[in-house]
Protein backbone atom coordinates (compact mmCIF):
# COMPACT_ATOMS: atom_id res chain seq x y z
CA UNK A 1 0.00 0.00 0.00
CA UNK A 2 1.00 3.39 -0.53
CA UNK A 3 2.40 5.62 1.80
CA UNK A 4 0.92 8.98 2.27
CA UNK A 5 3.34 11.39 4.16
CA UNK A 6 3.43 15.32 4.52
CA UNK A 7 6.64 16.77 4.64
CA UNK A 8 7.83 19.29 6.80
CA UNK A 9 9.10 22.53 4.13
CA UNK A 10 5.38 23.84 3.41
CA UNK A 11 4.13 26.98 3.79
CA UNK A 12 7.47 28.02 1.69
CA UNK A 13 6.72 31.06 -0.37
CA UNK A 14 9.10 31.30 -2.92
CA UNK A 15 10.61 34.68 -4.65
CA UNK A 16 12.81 35.62 -6.99
CA UNK A 17 13.40 32.04 -7.66
CA UNK A 18 16.31 30.25 -8.92
CA UNK A 19 19.17 32.57 -10.26
CA UNK A 20 17.03 35.17 -11.26
CA UNK A 21 17.95 34.59 -14.70
CA UNK A 22 15.22 33.93 -17.71
CA UNK A 23 17.03 32.56 -20.62
CA UNK A 24 15.93 34.93 -23.64
CA UNK A 25 15.53 38.06 -21.37
CA UNK A 26 17.68 40.95 -22.67
CA UNK A 27 19.56 42.93 -19.90
CA UNK A 28 18.36 46.49 -20.95
CA UNK A 29 14.99 45.08 -20.14
CA UNK A 30 13.03 46.03 -17.50
CA UNK A 31 13.01 43.51 -14.39
CA UNK A 32 9.77 41.22 -13.79
CA UNK A 33 7.78 41.90 -10.80
CA UNK A 34 8.86 40.03 -7.55
CA UNK A 35 6.64 37.31 -7.46
CA UNK A 36 5.70 34.57 -4.74
CA UNK A 37 4.27 30.96 -4.89
CA UNK A 38 1.99 30.49 -1.41
CA UNK A 39 3.50 26.82 -1.24
CA UNK A 40 1.57 24.38 0.89
CA UNK A 41 2.95 21.31 2.11
CA UNK A 42 4.56 18.68 -0.08
CA UNK A 43 2.68 15.23 0.16
CA UNK A 44 4.64 12.71 -0.47
CA UNK A 45 3.67 9.13 -1.70
CA UNK A 46 5.35 5.76 -2.23
CA UNK A 47 4.73 3.26 -4.63
CA UNK A 48 4.26 -0.01 -3.81
CA UNK A 49 6.30 -1.82 -1.64
CA UNK A 50 8.08 -5.48 -3.16
CA UNK A 51 6.84 -7.00 0.74
CA UNK A 52 3.60 -5.85 1.44
CA UNK A 53 4.28 -6.02 5.39
CA UNK A 54 7.07 -4.13 5.52
CA UNK A 55 7.32 -0.63 6.98
CA UNK A 56 8.24 2.79 5.19
CA UNK A 57 9.78 4.95 7.69
CA UNK A 58 7.97 8.35 7.09
CA UNK A 59 11.55 10.64 8.13
CA UNK A 60 13.62 9.15 5.34
CA UNK A 61 10.73 9.30 2.97
CA UNK A 62 10.53 13.06 3.60
CA UNK A 63 14.23 13.60 3.63
CA UNK A 64 14.27 11.75 0.35
CA UNK A 65 11.43 14.14 -1.01
CA UNK A 66 12.76 17.08 -0.09
CA UNK A 67 15.44 18.59 -2.60
CA UNK A 68 12.78 17.27 -5.69
CA UNK A 69 9.73 19.59 -4.35
CA UNK A 70 12.09 22.26 -3.88
CA UNK A 71 13.66 22.43 -7.47
CA UNK A 72 10.08 21.67 -8.86
CA UNK A 73 8.98 24.26 -6.82
CA UNK A 74 11.80 26.89 -8.16
CA UNK A 75 11.03 25.34 -12.15
CA UNK A 76 7.26 26.47 -11.63
CA UNK A 77 7.87 29.47 -10.20
CA UNK A 78 10.30 30.29 -13.12
CA UNK A 79 8.44 29.00 -15.66
CA UNK A 80 5.39 31.25 -14.53
CA UNK A 81 7.56 34.44 -14.43
CA UNK A 82 8.67 33.80 -17.95
CA UNK A 83 5.04 32.58 -19.04
CA UNK A 84 3.37 35.79 -17.58
CA UNK A 85 5.68 38.68 -15.82
CA UNK A 86 8.91 38.84 -17.62
CA UNK A 87 7.83 41.63 -19.87
CA UNK A 88 10.80 41.08 -22.35
CA UNK A 89 8.48 38.55 -23.19
CA UNK A 90 5.32 39.37 -23.01
CA UNK A 91 5.65 42.77 -24.50
CA UNK A 92 7.01 41.15 -27.57
CA UNK A 93 5.08 38.21 -26.97
CA UNK A 94 7.78 35.82 -27.72
CA UNK A 95 8.01 33.05 -25.32
CA UNK A 96 10.54 30.92 -26.78
CA UNK A 97 12.31 29.86 -23.48
CA UNK A 98 9.13 28.55 -21.92
CA UNK A 99 9.74 25.53 -23.86
CA UNK A 100 13.08 24.97 -21.76
CA UNK A 101 11.51 23.92 -18.98
CA UNK A 102 9.73 21.14 -21.08
CA UNK A 103 10.94 17.51 -22.25
CA UNK A 104 11.54 17.67 -26.01
CA UNK A 105 8.78 15.44 -27.11
CA UNK A 106 6.54 18.20 -25.03
CA UNK A 107 7.73 21.26 -26.73
CA UNK A 108 5.65 21.32 -30.10
CA UNK A 109 2.45 20.91 -28.07
CA UNK A 110 4.10 23.71 -25.31
CA UNK A 111 4.48 26.48 -28.98
CA UNK A 112 0.68 25.26 -30.46
CA UNK A 113 -0.69 26.33 -26.85
CA UNK A 114 1.04 29.06 -26.20
CA UNK A 115 -2.36 31.12 -25.89
CA UNK A 116 -2.98 28.79 -23.02
CA UNK A 117 0.32 28.69 -20.95
CA UNK A 118 1.23 32.03 -21.61
CA UNK A 119 0.08 35.65 -21.32
CA UNK A 120 -0.61 34.73 -25.08
CA UNK A 121 -0.27 37.71 -27.68
CA UNK A 122 -2.76 40.09 -27.40
CA UNK A 123 -1.36 41.69 -24.37
CA UNK A 124 1.60 43.56 -25.99
CA UNK A 125 -0.65 47.06 -25.25
CA UNK A 126 -0.63 46.29 -21.86
CA UNK A 127 1.42 48.95 -19.33
CA UNK A 128 1.95 46.14 -16.96
CA UNK A 129 1.07 42.82 -15.53
CA UNK A 130 1.58 42.20 -12.07
CA UNK A 131 1.00 38.96 -9.50
CA UNK A 132 -1.79 38.58 -7.58
CA UNK A 133 -1.93 35.83 -4.66
CA UNK A 134 -0.86 32.77 -6.01
CA UNK A 135 -0.55 28.63 -4.85
CA UNK A 136 1.33 25.66 -5.45
CA UNK A 137 0.77 22.32 -4.06
CA UNK A 138 3.63 19.42 -4.59
CA UNK A 139 2.98 15.84 -4.54
CA UNK A 140 6.13 13.61 -4.66
CA UNK A 141 6.34 9.77 -5.81
CA UNK A 142 8.83 7.76 -4.29
CA UNK A 143 9.78 4.26 -6.39
CA UNK A 144 10.25 1.41 -4.59
CA UNK A 145 14.31 2.10 -3.55
CA UNK A 146 12.88 5.37 -2.12
CA UNK A 147 13.85 8.07 -5.09
CA UNK A 148 11.71 10.08 -6.50
CA UNK A 149 10.29 9.10 -9.41
CA UNK A 150 7.82 12.23 -10.43
CA UNK A 151 6.62 15.14 -8.89
CA UNK A 152 3.19 16.57 -9.41
CA UNK A 153 2.36 20.72 -9.29
CA UNK A 154 -1.03 21.72 -8.87
CA UNK A 155 -0.81 25.53 -9.60
CA UNK A 156 -3.43 27.78 -9.22
CA UNK A 157 -2.04 31.18 -10.67
CA UNK A 158 -3.38 34.39 -10.82
CA UNK A 159 -1.93 38.22 -12.19
CA UNK A 160 -3.43 41.16 -13.05
CA UNK A 161 -2.82 43.07 -16.27
CA UNK A 162 -3.71 46.78 -16.86
CA UNK A 163 -3.12 49.18 -19.66
CA UNK A 164 -5.91 51.30 -22.09
CA UNK A 165 -8.37 51.54 -19.59
CA UNK A 166 -9.18 47.65 -19.28
CA UNK A 167 -8.00 45.51 -16.07
CA UNK A 168 -7.50 42.25 -17.32
CA UNK A 169 -7.45 39.61 -14.68
CA UNK A 170 -5.35 35.89 -16.08
CA UNK A 171 -6.56 33.03 -14.20
CA UNK A 172 -3.99 29.77 -14.78
CA UNK A 173 -4.90 26.64 -13.42
CA UNK A 174 -3.16 23.56 -13.92
CA UNK A 175 -1.23 20.28 -12.88
CA UNK A 176 2.21 19.57 -14.34
CA UNK A 177 4.04 16.50 -14.12
CA UNK A 178 7.82 16.41 -14.01
CA UNK A 179 10.76 13.62 -14.17
CA UNK A 180 13.89 14.27 -13.52
CA UNK A 181 15.91 14.02 -16.74
CA UNK A 182 19.89 14.20 -17.03
CA UNK A 183 19.73 15.53 -13.85
CA UNK A 184 17.26 18.44 -14.25
CA UNK A 185 13.32 18.10 -13.34
CA UNK A 186 11.16 18.49 -16.58
CA UNK A 187 7.50 18.88 -17.39
CA UNK A 188 6.79 15.25 -19.50
CA UNK A 189 3.10 15.84 -19.18
CA UNK A 190 0.55 18.95 -18.47
CA UNK A 191 -3.21 19.89 -18.39
CA UNK A 192 -3.98 23.91 -17.63
CA UNK A 193 -7.00 25.41 -17.69
CA UNK A 194 -7.78 29.35 -18.37
CA UNK A 195 -10.45 31.64 -17.35
CA UNK A 196 -9.22 34.75 -17.59
CA UNK A 197 -11.93 37.95 -16.56
CA UNK A 198 -11.56 41.51 -18.54
CA UNK A 199 -13.02 45.08 -17.11
CA UNK A 200 -12.96 46.68 -20.39
CA UNK A 201 -14.62 49.56 -22.16
CA UNK A 202 -18.39 48.47 -23.31
CA UNK A 203 -17.31 47.92 -26.92
CA UNK A 204 -14.17 45.69 -25.86
CA UNK A 205 -15.72 41.84 -26.95
CA UNK A 206 -15.63 39.38 -23.73
CA UNK A 207 -12.29 37.04 -23.77
CA UNK A 208 -12.98 33.20 -24.58
CA UNK A 209 -11.58 30.87 -22.28
CA UNK A 210 -8.79 28.17 -23.36
CA UNK A 211 -8.28 24.60 -22.40
CA UNK A 212 -4.73 22.91 -22.97
CA UNK A 213 -3.51 19.30 -21.99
Amino acid sequence: MALVVVLGIGAAVLAGGGDGIIPGVGDDAPPAPTFAFKVSKPTVETTAQIDPEATVNEARAKAAAAPAADQVATQLHDLYVAAFLEPANWTEANYESVNGFFVKPAQPSVTKQAKVLTAGDGVTDLDSIVPLESTLRLEVLLDPTGKPASVAGIVNFQAKGTGGGSVYIFKSKGQYLFRKLDGEWKVVSFSVRRADTEKAPASSPATPTAEAS
